[in-house]
């Protein structure tokens, strides 16, 4: 209906005009209405004010005549009392003198008291206790006034008690009957004590007729405010009425009419309700009710309310709302009637004056609905009509077509600057990554080959010291391979494509793990480290372990981090368990340096560490407790902790996962991590292309492949462009494709591959083709799978995961062969076997045990000889780049050349230079000046290990002689 502007602005001041006559008749109804109820109000309160002060004036008249009479009359008896006291008082002289018989004295003084005829007066003679003894009217005597209250509230016999009279007497008020039947009576009553007897003398007087006096002034003013409320008029029908406690009318209403046939006069008003809500009101406190009932004509009144408590009167006064209100109602439809005619012909000059402005409205409207459908990229020319109205009109219009011409002009600016960032942002995204990927493959190509290696060698025979020293180094590259991911994983969760995994993992060996590997760090630092267990909890559970992991490692070496002295505690309690699930929380408490109020609200957010000396100090990115929160978020986990500064730290967080077997449960042909324990080992046949660059990880895939039996046959190229040529001259059952090599990279050759297949055998099943690469990411994973590679293994994989690619793309032969990992040898100690004597061996500089283990890994020596050159010709570039990053003092490649040392170092046994090299890298980042006190130490105890290898090397080439 309003779809063009004209319409809609004929119709918003319609609205506008509608809304505010509305609101001037409403708010004139209101005001006036008010005004009047106002003034009506006004006029019943005065009249109640006026009436309060003519009822007080006539309370107070009455008042000050009743107290003057009783004065009067109470005057008039103590002057007879004080007669008959001298009187009294004299009987009593004489008989305390003894001038006389005393029974004689007392029934004179009881004969006189009798013979006193006092007008309208009581005279008596009381005991202690109120008991009358003689008076001078036999209805009293004998009788007792003690048990009497008077008005307010106390016993007669306490009253005029001789003990409690003052020497000028005491009166009372009260209501007694002088014999039975009799309806009781106000009475005056006036006290003397007697000298020398405990008596009191009285005197009783009626003043019933001075009530008398005063109801018949009351009367009088009943009568004068009767004519007063008969006169009162508020508005045409309102009324005054008197009433008291007890609902008696003392002044009606006047007779008006309420109903066509009822009058105010025909009805009883005694039975009101309209009294009990007056009463009601007035207990609460109101100074007006509301009332609607047949007493009121059925009609809405205000009934305003004034009390005389001294009289126990209510006086109403009713106001008829409704009445009042009607002559404001007739001033509101006189002004409706001319507001509607103003309302017409506004609204017929509206709409005149609209259209002559709606009309280049209505041009820039249309100009504006098709500027979304318009292509500023191939700038077109601005409309005339808008350059007209930007040219004709000077006011809003004109403006509105200038902003018009402007916002087109910006648009398509900001279209093609959005177009240049959005290239250049989509560059930037696709080097980023890139530079990740990359980044990815070429650390963890090498850490795949130490972890394997390390694998290998753990197959090897091996004492216990050696085997340890060998765990420490798994473990160690495992860390750090979790710690150059803490940025990967950080990118990866911010960019939602971190996944989890579900294996079966026990939480007792990961808590031991990682105690043992951190020992040596706490050792140290000369603090314990300490880890509590359930009795019986076995902890086979099903999760990730690499991230449960990965959070211990965090949490713990904060903990170590930030302690210098006491202690580091890990404990595991049992929250739930039930047949499927269990759910754990995990505590990591440390007696460090704590953290601060300010910065504990702050402590899991990313790069935040407790304050900018942390980095100084201790070191760290500030991501690892952000990646823990993050990782129990995912894993719908809960983390938190407790800290007191200078006291310690402790950090707790929870998991459920689901149950696992337990180590001593598992079915066959399972895999067991610990050593000299059963590996099931495929026994497979086929041909299989493994195309890898690094030698590394060819020589730990080959040795890997080896022990899966005879009948597999493995052909190796080192890039794609090789194993496209090997793929031309032989069909291969099974290709494990790297994807981060020289010349063709594996997603070109698998590319390439799957071409050729589709050329030369269509139709044919395809070649498996498993990608062997380090990239992290889930883009990576859809680059594999787009390229044609059917399956993925990210780097760096262990021995149990490449063994299951063979069982799941390779044929099985009928068996299997269960390999046993060997208990390590003995130490030779025959020169026939190629070992050099311990005697030989310096054990104060060089470990016998590892030097031993070293020659047991070949029967000539070579590999021994081999890397002793080796660490003698990089021992002294270390140490080189030791000094002069001291000299420089850059901490960092200070850090890592001491790190390189100490590798070395524990590899050949010299553990007492790998001590020194390791105090130089913990405190490369924290005091310089301490790292200099250990240069010339380092110097001399590298000397005796140079000197100590090159003796075992000679003594190595001598024994190989001999065999």
């Amino acid at each position: 209906m309003f779809t063009s502007i004209k319409s809609k602005f004929v119709a918003l001041i319609a609205i506008i005009m509608l809304v505010t006559s509305s609101a001037i008749m409403y708010f004139t109804h209101r005001d006036v209405g008010n005004a009047m109820l106002v003034a009506e109000q006004s006029s019943a309160r005065n009249v109640l004010g006026l009436a309060q002060l003519h009822i007080s004036a006539s309370y107070d008249r009455i008042i000050n005549e009743k107290v003057g009479l009783l004065g009067e009359l109470k005057s008039e008896m103590r002057s007879t009392l004080f007669l008959v006291q001298s009187v009294v008082n004299s009987y009593a002289g004489l008989n305390n003198r003894n001038e006389g018989d005393q029974e004689v004295i007392l029934d004179s003084l009881i004969n006189w008291i009798r013979s006193m005829a006092i007008d309208k007066k009581y005279l008596f003679i009381a005991d202690s206790q109120g008991n009358v003894l003689a008076a001078n009217n036999p209805i009293i005597e004998g009788g007792s006034l003690g048990q009497i209250k008077d008005l307010k509230g106390l016993e007669l016999s306490k009253v005029m008690r001789p003990s409690n009279l003052p020497i000028d007497g005491a009166s009372s008020i009260f209501e007694w009957s002088s014999s039975e039947g009799e309806e009781k009576k106000n009475y005056l009553a006036f006290f003397l004590p007697v000298e020398g007897w405990s008596w009191t003398i009285g005197v009783l007087v009626n003043f019933d007729d001075i009530e008398v006096q005063s109801q018949q002034k009351m009367d009088e003013i009943i009568d004068d405010l009767s004519q007063s409320l008969q006169q009162i008029k508020v508005a045409a029908s309102g009324f005054a009425f008197l009433f008291n406690g007890s609902k008696e009318v003392l002044i009606a209403p006047p007779d008006l009419p309420l109903l066509p046939d009822v009058n105010t006069g025909q009805l009883d008003w005694q039975q009101s309700p309209l009294l009990d809500r007056i009463i009601e009101g007035h207990k609460q406190s109101a100074s007006f009710i509301s009332y609607e009932g047949s007493f009121t004509g059925g009609r809405e009144v205000q009934v305003f309310i004034s009390y005389f408590k001294a009289f126990d009167w209510y006086l109403a006064v009713v106001v008829p709302v409704a009445e009042i209100a009607g002559p404001g109602r007739d001033l509101v439809g006189r002004q409706s009637l001319i507001i509607g005619s103003v309302f017409l012909l506004s609204l017929f000059a509206a709409f005149f004056l609209i259209s002559k402005l709606v009309n280049p409205l209505s041009i820039l409207t249309a100009h504006a609905k098709a500027l979304p459908s318009r292509n500023f990229a191939k700038s077109p020319d601005i409309e005339d009509s808008i350059k007209g109205l930007a040219t004709r009109y000077q006011d809003e219009v004109g403006r509105l077509a200038e902003s018009f011409i402007f916002l087109e002009e910006e648009i398509r600016e900001r279209i093609e600057q959005a177009d240049q960032e959005k290239n250049v942002a989509e560059q930037a995204n696709k080097a980023k990554s890139e530079f990740l990927a990359t980044m990815s493959h070429e650390i963890r190509t090498p850490m795949n080959g130490v972890l394997g290696m390390t694998d290998l060698v753990l197959e090897t025979d091996l004492n216990a010291h050696q085997r340890r020293f060998l765990h420490m180094i798994r473990s160690s590259s495992e860390s750090l391979l979790q710690i150059i991911n803490d940025i990967l994983d950080f990118s990866k969760i911010e960019a939602g494509s971190l996944l989890l995994e579900k294996a079966a993992f026990n939480l007792n060996d990961i808590i031991q793990s990682q105690v043992n590997l951190f020992a040596p760090q706490a050792e140290q630092k000369g603090i314990g480290l300490f880890y509590y267990l359930p009795d019986h909890f076995r902890g086979a559970v099903q999760g990730d372990e690499v991230r449960v992991r990965q959070l211990l490692t965090n949490l713990i070496s904060n903990a170590l981090k930030f302690t210098s002295e006491g202690e580091v505690s890990i404990y595991l309690e049992v929250l739930e368990e039930t047949d499927s699930k269990l759910t754990v929380k995990i505590i990591v408490s440390d007696t460090g340096v704590g953290i601060s109020p300010e910065q504990r609200t702050r402590i899991f957010e990313p790069f935040v560490q407790a304050d900018s000396s942390t980095t100084r100090n201790f070191g760290g990115t500030g991501l690892g407790l952000a990646i823990c929160k993050q990782l129990i978020d995912m894993m719908d986990g809960s983390i938190g902790f407790s800290s007191y500064e200078g006291e310690g730290t402790t950090f707790w967080f929870t998991l459920s996962f689901d149950k696992g077997l337990h180590y001593q449960d598992r079915g066959p042909g399972q895999f067991i991590s610990a050593s000299n324990e059963p590996i099931v080992m495929p026994d497979v046949h086929g041909r299989l292309l493994l195309v890898e660059d690094n030698e590394v990880n060819q020589a730990y895939a080959l040795q890997i492949l080896s022990a899966a039996g005879s009948g597999l046959t493995v052909d190796v190229a080192a890039d794609g462009m090789e194993a496209l040529d090997k793929f031309k001259r032989h069909r291969y059952d099974l290709i494990l494709m790297d994807c981060q090599m020289p010349k063709m990279d594996g997603y070109k050759a698998t590319a390439a591959i799957r071409q050729m297949e589709k050329s030369l055998s269509p139709g044919a099943q395809p070649t498996p083709i498993v990608a062997l690469t380090a990239n992290a990411f889930k883009d990576d994973r859809e680059r594999c799978f787009d390229a044609g590679m059917t399956n993925y293994l990210a780097k760096p994989y262990k021995k149990q995961a490449l063994i299951a690619v063979l069982n799941e793309y390779l044929v099985k032969e009928e068996t299997s062969s269960v390999v046993y990992l060997p208990p390590a040898k003995e130490h030779p100690s025959s020169l026939e076997e190629g070992v050099v004597p311990a005697e030989t061996v310096d054990s104060y500089v060089l470990d016998p045990e590892i030097i031993a283990q070293l020659q047991q890994m070949d029967e000539d020596g070579l590999f021994l000889r081999r890397i002793i050159t080796a660490f003698l010709m990089k021992s002294a570039d270390n140490l080189s780049q030791i000094q002069s990053a001291f000299n420089d003092k850059d901490e960092d490649t200070l850090r890592m050349a001491a790190h390189t040392l100490k590798s070395s170092c524990y590899n050949l046994g010299a553990t007492h230079l790998a001590e020194l090299s390791q105090q130089v890298e913990s405190l490369s980042g924290v005091n310089l000046d301490d790292v200099k006190a250990l240069i010339n130490p380092l110097e001399i105890e590298l000397e005796r290990v140079r000197k100590a290898l090159s003796n075992l090397s000679e003594s190595s080439v001598g024994s190989s002689g001999k065999s």
